[in-house]
């Protein structure tokens, strides 16, 4: 087991998803008028909707801890950067380089820039109260 699964959030999250597992659907758009809008986000033309998941507040909350646990902002800065977090292969993981169009971003030092500003909208993000998503 990872380090990850043995950790409280990811414990706090196990035993939230036993508590949330029996409910419908049905059962949490009742309880919710606007979780289509509360539990999806827009980017350009891409949505992404997560309303018809097992999801509420209390799941969103524990994800944002589990991310801060496992410092995802600071891995995402990384992997724009460049920098080798491809454990398994001693090599920077090279995702985001790979499917931009722009060369210029492989350039360590724009990306580094493009890191910050995207982490800093992450975390932005990742903090605001669910309802303001």
């Amino acid at each position: 087991m990872s380090k990850l699964t043995l950790s409280p959030a990811w414990k706090a999250l196990a035993a939230h998803r036993e508590r949330i597992a029996a409910a419908s659907l049905a059962d949490l758009f009742a309880a919710d008028p606007s979780r289509a809008e509360r539990f999806s986000i827009e980017a350009g033309e891409l949505v992404l909707d997560y309303s018809k998941h097992r999801v509420d507040a209390e799941t969103m909350r524990l994800l944002a801890g589990l991310a801060a646990q496992a410092q995802l902002p600071s891995w995402i800065a990384r992997m724009f950067a460049g920098d080798p977090i491809n454990n398994t292969e001693a090599r920077a993981a090279l995702h985001v380089a790979l499917r931009s169009g722009d060369a210029t971003f492989r350039c360590a030092a724009r990306s580094k820039a493009c890191a910050a500003s995207w982490v800093k909208c992450a975390v932005a993000y990742l903090k605001a109260p669910t309802a303001e998503r």
